[in-house]
């Protein structure tokens, strides 16, 4: 009985509408909303007819441009029959309206949470993705693809550049950035050179200067200093023969003798500024005077050389030197480094905290004729390093912060580190703005009573029926003509339903349909072929323009312009298919190809074509009418051997949707990686990544020896974002078929990668 209703519900046809009904429809990225929408591919009318029925429920005005009468039928009913709730979801019982999906905002483009922790999971488990620190700040980075290429091709330049050029000191890092990003070579190059020249005369005549005063300065000072020791001493040893004289003597001799050594003891004390001690004799003073000048005489350079650290124009003895000497060599100094600063020879300035003594006046000049010879030792360098320097400087400022760690690594490990950082910041900054959506979770429900809706409130109008002002921001306008343009001064939301053709429309697949009509609009993997049948014709229908693509209702005996088909499903078409059409005609078939086709179970393609006109239209460039002709032919003609070529009929689908700019989904990244890493958990199971199945893709596929089929889902879902009905039935369906699924956690993965792969290999053991 279930199975009864779910054929049912999902018979491919419903009076002339292209799918069911109960058609479930998904897209395959994350797409911003927008008031005026174009949809495109299988799913299209089912999913703008929902929408209809949301605001309808809502209590809004449906406003369809549908010119067909028996179309317009079609769309009353549909309307009519979900509102009224007869048809059964399947499975799930009937849900009411869902206004929003429960869709995880995307982490890196339109890459998801999964996907972007797959992109970043490949590196995981080698060393060099652990090299760049994540502390590296991630200012002025948008984590978009468009940066991460740009930023990756900037990398791959840089290895190949750094691997060809020489190694080169670091004697010329100190100079001036501006001669790498501003100047060229043989500019940076005349100007350093002439420039050194310059300073290090200056330089070396103001050190000569500096050495000149400062010894000379010294050498008066030793002297002097010495004359003054030396006169001491001579003095000391007078007044002790004074007192040896008085010691020989007595009486009055004695007693003058004794009197002149104190006055000369006092008239000393006085000269050199000394404090007599009074209760001590004069003997045992002058024996302690005698054993210190002794100790100063062998200290003396000691003192002098601590003085001279002191020395400048205010503490200078004028007897040594003039102190205005002193000042103009300071002034001369302090001009030389102002010059240098500003001719901008070096990137950091040498301008800073005066030097206070004349000491430290030298050492700071001899630390920059230091610096200048350095860079004149280093200059035939210059070549090299500019190229280096010049090179580095062209990069983004926020990819030289990954750069400079980078250098110090083999180049060998520069793309596997930065990527790893890269996903790794990327998925760091998502979990900081959003929080995770469980794969069971799920939004509220707008409650709301279905049976208030009223089709009534459907007007149909022409192309150029619509009057804005007769429209609220409640109400949706579906124009179903792909040639008519949405209007902007609409007050209201508008859907457009675009050709598959059209790029910029937001593309819309069908879940849970069987019809392999859908490999032409959509990825799909058919179990059987279309009932399509290719006949060859020499000569037309009679009574018609040369040129015209006709259609005939297989139970009918007239043959219709494809301009005048009315937009109505048959059980079975004639299409004849000229090799030259006309342009309207062949405009025409562009437009309504998908419908024909879908609303048809069985077609009988007429032509007049040779196999040579079909290959060559097949090889052609671009969507044109003559390739999709060619494709349709082809398609019939495999359709129709036994078996059924299913190879040819996915190639030609899948060239239909690459030309159409839908190219087929590539690998999950998370399946991808995590099952390499995980094969060797399980070396006894089959794995097989992206395996086509019905309308997807099954990331990662795992059979057991007992022959158990585990799918794993990145965080619980299957390719494309659908409404949790949708979710839950294309889950649904791979239990019945026999699937195991288990879900990849991608944040968990992310956070212990090592332990995610023991746990997951554990349940599909378990399973098996």
């Amino acid at each position: 009985m279930k199975r009864r209703i779910y054929q049912l519900a999902f018979k491919i046809m419903s009076n002339s509408l292209p799918f069911s009904s109960s058609t479930m429809t998904y897209t395959l990225a994350v797409t911003a909303s927008s008031r005026h929408t174009a949809v495109r591919g299988a799913g299209k009318w089912t999913w703008a007819l929902e929408q209809a029925r949301k605001t309808l429920t809502k209590g809004g005005q449906v406003w369809i441009q549908a010119e067909a009468p028996a179309l317009q039928k079609s769309i009353t009913d549909w309307l009519k029959k979900t509102t009224e709730n007869v048809i059964p979801d399947p499975g799930f019982g009937y849900e009411k309206a869902w206004i929003h999906d429960q869709i995880q905002p995307p982490a890196f483009g339109d890459y998801s949470l999964a996907a972007t922790v797959g992109l970043w999971f490949k590196g995981m488990g080698t060393d060099a993705a652990a090299l760049l620190s994540p502390f590296i700040s991630t200012e002025g980075f948008s984590f978009t693809p468009k940066e991460f290429i740009d930023l990756r091709e900037r990398l791959q330049t840089a290895i190949r550049r750094y691997e060809r050029l020489p190694n080169v000191s670091r004697g010329l890092e100190d100079l001036n950035t501006g001669f790498f990003r501003h100047r060229s070579l043989e500019e940076s190059q005349e100007f350093i050179t002439e420039r050194l020249s310059i300073y290090l005369n200056k330089g070396d005549d103001l050190h000569r200067d500096y050495l000149m005063k400062i010894n000379r300065y010294t050498r008066k000072s030793i002297f002097s200093g010495r004359a003054q020791l030396r006169k001491r001493k001579e003095q000391l040893a007078d007044i002790s023969e004074v007192l040896s004289s008085a010691k020989s003597e007595s009486g009055r001799v004695a007693k003058r003798a004794r009197r002149e050594a104190q006055q000369r003891w006092q008239e000393y004390h006085e000269e050199h500024k000394l404090t007599p001690a009074p209760d001590q004799p004069m003997e045992v003073q002058l024996n302690h005077e005698l054993e210190d000048i002794s100790k100063r005489q062998d200290q003396l350079f000691r003192d002098l050389q601590s003085a001279g650290l002191g020395l400048n124009s205010l503490t200078a003895d004028p007897r040594f030197v003039d102190p205005t000497m002193l000042s103009s060599l300071e002034t001369r100094l302090t001009d030389l480094i102002r010059e240098v600063d500003e001719a901008g020879l070096y990137q950091l300035p040498l301008s800073g905290t005066e030097a206070a003594t004349t000491h430290r006046q030298l050492l700071r000049l001899e630390g920059l004729l230091d610096k200048l010879r350095n860079t004149q030792r280093h200059l035939s360098e210059l070549p090299d390093f500019y190229g280096r320097r010049h090179f580095w400087y062209a990069q983004p400022a926020h990819l030289r912060r990954l750069l400079a760690p980078l250098l110090n690594l083999p180049t060998s490990d520069w793309e596997t580190a930065f990527t790893s950082w890269y996903f790794d910041r990327c998925i760091e900054r998502w979990t900081k703005d959003h929080t995770p959506v469980l794969p069971a979770s799920r939004q509220e429900a707008v409650d709301s009573d279905p049976n208030d809706t009223k089709t009534g409130r459907v007007v149909f109008v022409t192309a150029k029926g619509a009057k804005p002002g007769e429209m609220t921001e409640e109400d949706l306008f579906i124009a179903l003509d792909a040639a008519t343009t949405l209007r902007a001064n609409l007050p209201c939301p508008s859907i457009r339903l675009a050709p598959l053709h059209d790029e910029e429309a937001v593309f819309v697949a069908v879940a849970g349909v069987r019809n392999p009509v859908l490999l032409f609009s959509q990825t799909f993997f058919p179990l059987t072929p279309p009932a399509w049948h290719a006949r060859t014709s020499s000569i037309p229908p009679p009574g018609f323009p040369e040129g015209t693509i006709l259609c005939q209702a297989a139970n009918a005996t007239e043959w219709i312009p494809i301009s005048n088909w009315p937009l109505s499903a048959s059980t079975g078409l004639h299409l004849f298919l000229p090799l030259l059409p006309t342009p309207a005609d062949a405009q025409r078939l562009l437009e309504i190809w998908e419908y024909l086709i879908s609303t048809t179970e069985e077609i009988t393609f007429f032509h007049n074509w040779t196999p040579d006109d079909i290959t060559q239209a097949l090889l052609s460039d671009g969507f044109t009418a003559g390739f999709l002709s060619a494709a349709l032919l082809r398609a019939a003609e495999a359709a129709e051997f036994e078996p059924f070529d299913r190879q040819a009929l996915v190639a030609l689908g899948q060239e239909i949707l690459l030309r159409c700019g839908l190219p087929a989904p590539a690998p999950h990244p998370l399946a991808e990686h995590f099952g390499d890493k995980l094969k060797s958990y399980l070396p006894d199971h089959f794995f097989e990544i992206h395996q086509p199945w019905r309308d997807t893709f099954l990331p990662l596929v795992i059979l057991s020896p007992t022959g158990k089929k585990s799918v794993l889902l990145p965080d619980g879902e299957l390719p494309g974002h659908g409404t949790i009905t949708t979710k839950k039935f294309r889950l649904r369906e791979l239990q019945t078929a026999g699937f195991q699924l288990l879900s990849l956690p991608a944040l968990d993965i992310w956070g212990d990668p090592e332990g995610e792969l023991a746990r997951i290999a554990e349940e599909v053991r378990r399973i098996g």
